[in-house]
């Protein structure tokens, strides 16, 4: 059991894929190549507390806003799966608890929003 790290999500990520680290972290810049990065990009913030400048450090010295673009494009149905597929298997090999593994939602401390004025529409 190991502690779930960036490079451990780098490398589960390379081998599920069936490529090397060096090409997920590479300057490929096909469709393909950007997606399974943005599948190990969701499973860095969701997994661990990094940053997006570290992840994009961790991933071939990446700007903030390269890994924030990632994070917001859609995944296809396929790499959905690749990303569900490998958070199983992250989490099931992880020395963390199950329910630290899966704080991601929680992560945030801010209360929502409350609107100032309401407009009521009369009829």
């Amino acid at each position: 059991m190991s502690q779930i790290t960036a490079t451990v999500i780098r490398e589960t990520v390379a081998a599920f894929y069936g490529m090397t680290t060096v090409e997920l972290a590479g300057s490929d810049r096909s469709w393909q190549a950007c997606q399974r990065r943005a599948v190990a990009y969701h499973l860095c913030v969701e997994l661990t507390d990094l940053t997006h400048a570290a992840i994009g450090a961790e991933f071939g010295g990446r700007d903030h806003s390269t890994v924030a673009n990632g994070l917001l494009r859609p995944l296809s149905y396929e790499h959905e799966a690749a990303l569900r597929a490998t958070r199983e298997q992250l989490i099931g090999t992880s020395a963390h608890a199950a329910d630290v593994v899966r704080r991601w939602p929680f992560r945030t401390r801010r209360t929502p929003p409350v609107p100032i004025f309401i407009r009521r529409y009369t009829a």
